[in-house]
């Protein structure tokens, strides 16, 4: 069948593009004058913008790569609370820009000065393969965590940062990263923000979006099981350590690039480690304080199958201090969406995400730093 021109941009936000182009210390500030405010008020976090803020470029080592990143820093006296922010999947640097889609208003970037004009220190990096930072010949999960792990300690080192009160969060694919990374010896964080995280394994949610652009363009009973059938099978035998020929699994040539970019031999280790990542599992073995933060207009991590199961196996898991919330009009980069879902198609969603002029969802920017003065204190 001729692929239906719908499917072109095909949505893989979460998944596409991140193992295809992982296939493949000094800073330098900008200040900016202060609003005057005691030591005292500098190590709160606001509810409303309280600071001027400044940017520092940073660069530090893991395992002998440079990674680079930004640093958007209070000016204000004192330490602060501080948060290491892990970008989401595909070429997506540390602003959440993508050169697979238009735009450049990324929501890291927009997300690190709100929460830093309200007190808290914010590291947003490029994570391998994207932006400033390169990558291995061959990627492995633990090259991730030793970027994260270097990350984690530029801000322990950092003299405007509270070592007592950082925070770790991960936003989609990055909510993943965030988890493993805390099954590791040695992390330590005063707490978990999980952002439009997925509740599922990465093979189910990729399966999952592309049933769901397979029913947009019509498919249903057997012609529907006809395409995912052999979907289903193909990463089940990937999953279990076979090789697998993409061209076999599809013949609509998106889906073909999509498993291509999976099974390629540099990325496959990472592949199978991180779409067999049981994320409910991993947060229920979690005892720091957790906030899962998700948007009702979110066509990729669903509020009902990912945000709501990940916090319930949290709370079945023991931990005492979980917060949820579902922020009804924020998409899937935590950007205020106006239009409901049924009035949106996949190119308008794709081509919003990082259109000029959109900002974070007022909703998500309250809940989130209302967790965060609550728990910073």
């Amino acid at each position: 069948m001729n692929p239906h021109p719908r499917w072109r941009p095909l949505l893989c936000w979460l998944v596409c593009a991140s193992l295809a182009s992982a296939c493949g210390g000094a800073s330098t500030a900008r200040p900016v004058t202060a609003r005057p405010s005691s030591s005292e008020a500098a190590r709160r976090v606001h509810e409303q913008p309280a600071f001027e803020l400044r940017e520092e470029e940073v660069a530090f080592d893991a395992a002998g790569r440079a990674v680079h990143g930004t640093l958007a820093v209070p000016v204000a006296p004192g330490r602060h609370p501080a948060l290491l922010l892990i970008a989401g999947s595909g070429p997506t640097d540390r602003d959440w820009n993508n050169p697979a889609m238009p735009g450049t208003n990324g929501s890291a970037r927009l997300l690190a000065h709100e929460l830093a004009r309200r007190g808290v220190v914010v590291l947003r990096y490029d994570k391998l393969a994207t932006g400033r930072t390169g990558a291995p010949a061959t990627v492995a999960w633990s090259d991730y965590v030793a970027e994260q792990r270097a990350a984690h300690a530029t801000l322990l080192a950092h003299a405007a940062v509270d070592a007592e009160h950082v925070y770790l969060a991960g936003h989609s694919e990055g909510a993943l990263h965030a988890l493993h990374l805390l099954e590791q010896p040695g992390e330590r964080f005063a707490g978990l923000v999980l952002l439009a995280g997925p509740g599922r394994t990465m093979s189910d949610v990729m399966l999952g979006q592309l049933e769901g652009n397979f029913r947009h363009v019509g498919l249903s009973g057997p012609m529907l099981e006809a395409q995912m059938g052999p979907l289903r099978s193909a990463m089940q035998r990937f999953l279990g350590g076979e090789p697998v020929d993409p061209r076999t699994v599809s013949e609509i040539p998106q889906v073909q690039q999509l498993f291509a970019s999976i099974f390629a031999p540099a990325g496959a280790t990472f592949a199978r480690e991180i779409f067999a990542f049981d994320p409910a599992a991993a947060v229920a073995r979690i005892r720091i304080p957790v906030l899962v933060l998700n948007g009702g207009r979110d066509v990729q991590v669903s509020p009902d199958l990912d945000a709501r199961p990940l916090a319930d196996a949290a709370r079945r898991g023991g931990n005492p201090d979980v917060t949820a919330h579902i922020a009804p009009e924020a998409d899937h980069v935590l950007k205020h969406q106006p239009t409901p879902i049924a009035q949106l198609d996949p190119v308008s969603i794709q081509n919003g995400y990082n259109a000029d002029g959109r900002v974070i969802d007022p909703d998500v920017l309250r809940h989130l730093v209302a967790w965060l003065a609550d728990h910073a204190r």
